[in-house]
């Protein structure tokens, strides 16, 4: 495949008589069809002298399938996707990511029964028509399990992405190695201890006072890590909440809040690209400080349970 292939999409007209885009596409409903529970198929570029890949994602879990397509906080931002490509991808379907929500990809999320023939054509005309990617011959594809479980090869009538590294992580491909090692890293500076622990989802899991951060690797081109600590549970939305979240938003400088499935979350992300140990610990400690504060406030203004009760600490 030649590397630095792939257009700009608003430069010129992608190639809609390649007949391999039908064959992949036939071949991506069928392999959506036969994905097995608890596992995710990336279809990507080869990343270019710029660094660019462009990529749509699946993963298969509890009746659901996620699909996702790249959005310009994950392409550098001389390669930003323009408002005209936004804009065809609301239409073809795909969700706009909103400030408050986790992810940060156009989505949409399908449930039983799975449209398969329409995921697979949405996805097709996302990289041939919005992502500007000339033939299928330019993309690789990554079929894993997120409990790193062996999986069938899927017939997509492309060559597969070789990475060899899964995580446990739910996100959409392997960040590799060296990255786990750099957070690790980080997180000893943070925590000053030497051995770490994770939970079941593979987040690493570290008490800040009366709130416990999560330090999650999320896989993808390029992976990224997010900081995050739920601080308030059990509460309900109500219009004073969400105000006050607003403005918490518009006021501190690092990280953001919000309110979902009856929490209180604060969140933020770093791109796993050219990242230092000591960025992941200053990230850590800035997003556990800003936790600790926020969950007292909130919690004596909006009820709900704090993570932990009594004095502060700092632990994985």
């Amino acid at each position: 495949m030649a590397r630095g292939s792939t257009r700009t999409p608003d430069a010129a007209p992608a190639r809609t008589d390649d007949p391999g885009w039908d064959d992949l596409e036939q071949r991506l409903a069928d392999a959506l069809a036969s994905m097995r529970d608890e596992t995710y198929l990336l279809l990507t570029t080869q990343p270019d002298s710029d660094d660019r890949a462009f990529y749509v994602q699946f993963a298969w879990g509890d009746g659901t399938l996620r699909s996702e397509a790249v959005s310009s906080a994950y392409l550098p931002s001389d390669h930003a996707l323009s408002k005209r490509q936004e804009s065809r991808l609301t239409r073809m379907g795909w969700t706009r990511p909103q400030p408050d929500e986790p992810t940060r990809n156009f989505y949409r999320d399908d449930d039983q029964p799975v449209p398969y023939v329409e995921a697979a054509t949405r996805a097709v005309e996302t990289l041939r028509d919005v992502y500007g990617v000339g033939s299928p011959d330019e993309l690789r594809y990554l079929y894993r399990s997120f409990q790193d479980e062996e999986v069938p090869p899927l017939d997509l009538g492309i060559e597969p992405e070789e990475r060899t590294t899964p995580t446990p992580s739910r996100g959409a491909g392997p960040a590799g190695s060296e990255l786990r090692e750099l957070v690790e890293a980080g997180l000893r500076e943070w925590l000053m201890v030497t051995d770490l622990v994770t939970d079941q989802d593979g987040d690493y899991p570290c008490r800040s006072g009366s709130a416990m951060v999560y330090v999650r690797i999320v896989d993808g081109a390029p992976p990224f890590v997010t900081v995050f600590s739920p601080i308030l549970r059990d509460i309900e939305a109500s219009p004073a909440l969400l105000t006050a979240l607003n403005d918490l938003n518009l006021r501190i400088r690092f990280g953001r809040v919000f309110w979902v499935q009856r929490q209180v979350i604060v969140m933020t992300e770093i791109t796993g690209v050219d990242v230092t140990p000591d960025q992941v610990a200053l990230t850590c400690i800035e997003l556990g400080n800003l936790a600790d504060t926020l969950d007292d406030v909130l919690h004596g203004r909006f009820g709900g349970r704090t993570m932990f009760e009594g004095g502060p600490r700092l632990l994985n």
